[in-house]
């Protein structure tokens, strides 16, 4: 009956992603940032569940190529950013969670064109966000403890997006905060037993304009995961993550070569360290890419370190 039941939520997170779409984004991370669904061990001896203050260090390394623009001329560009954060998770009440996170940008653009090719660097804090979650168990069973969550979150604009060189500002991917207020909304269900957890999550992402009349596309976001205990200190991990998001506007005219569907197979572990901190490790392989005009998504490395007091 236990297994029947993890399969039933297996197949219908398999459904729900093969009718539901979404777009590649630049200012959105693929992946369950919101309910944290998979954040925590299932080691038996760990009892980070039940602290109620947790700090986090974090880190993604992501890139992307796509043609220039039109007007950019002919040519093509690659874009990297490593995207250290810090971050602070604090329950309020039992199954309420509030977090604010804050991270780091460093960006790589390296355009090739006819006149040659241009490396541009650029560094600063990014965009803060502040989430609220809610978690409830709505069916516990002696097989498996069914849970529901719901989070929303808001982007503020406390990275410069101003940034510039030689007295002109620099191009809008360049820049370390976005500029806009964005809100997300979503949630999703998980069924968790003594060694394996399954999730299905799904998230709009609702990206505002800037002072410049540069908006990122909305995104939606799909995730379906499944984490197993391998040992007392040792968890596996599997996601599927899939990004959908509209093209970016300029001036309320289509940016080329922006937004579509990527999908990722995410495999992953995450170590136990003592009885209150943990280590994760995934990369974010893309499987899959329906992308507007000529742009391909890379792999994307996601690390972090997690304490609870």
């Amino acid at each position: 009956m236990r297994k029947f039941k993890l399969a039933t939520l297996l197949i219908l997170a398999i459904t729900c992603i093969s009718v539901v779409s979404a777009d590649a984004c630049s200012v959105c991370r693929c992946g369950d940032n919101g309910c944290q669904f998979s954040e925590q061990t299932l080691t038996p001896s760990s009892d980070r569940a039940d602290r109620q203050l947790r700090f986090s260090i974090a880190n993604s390394y992501s890139s992307k190529s796509n043609a220039l623009s039109q007007d950019e001329g002919v040519g093509d560009e690659k874009q990297r950013e490593f995207r250290p954060s810090l971050k602070a998770s604090y329950k309020v009440l039992n199954g309420i969670n509030l977090s604010a996170e804050l991270p780091m940008s460093l960006k790589r653009l390296e355009a090739v064109s006819d006149d040659g090719k241009e490396i541009s660097k650029s560094s600063g804090f990014g965009d803060a966000e502040l989430t609220g979650s809610w978690m409830s168990n709505i069916h516990s069973g002696p097989g498996a403890t069914y849970s529901l969550g719901l989070s929303a979150a808001i982007k503020i604009p406390s990275g410069r997006n101003n940034l510039q060189s030689d007295g002109e500002r620099r191009e809008e991917h360049l820049q370390a905060g976005s500029g806009s207020y964005d809100y997300t909304l979503g949630g999703g269900l998980v069924a968790t037993t003594f060694e394996n957890r399954v999730f299905i999550s799904a998230y709009y992402r609702h990206n505002g304009t800037n002072k410049y009349e540069y908006h990122y596309g909305h995104a939606t976001l799909f995730n379906l995961g499944a984490q197993r205990a391998l040992n007392s200190w040792l968890d596996g991990l599997l996601q599927l993550n899939a990004r959908y998001a509209k093209a970016d506007l300029e001036n309320r005219e289509t940016v080329d070569n922006t937004g579509g569907w990527v999908g990722y197979l995410t495999p992953g572990i995450r170590l136990a360290i003592g009885n209150i901190s943990s280590f994760s490790l995934s990369v974010q392989i893309p499987v899959w890419q329906n992308l507007n005009g000529d742009q391909t998504e890379k792999a994307v490395v996601l690390s972090g370190f997690t304490v609870g007091i």
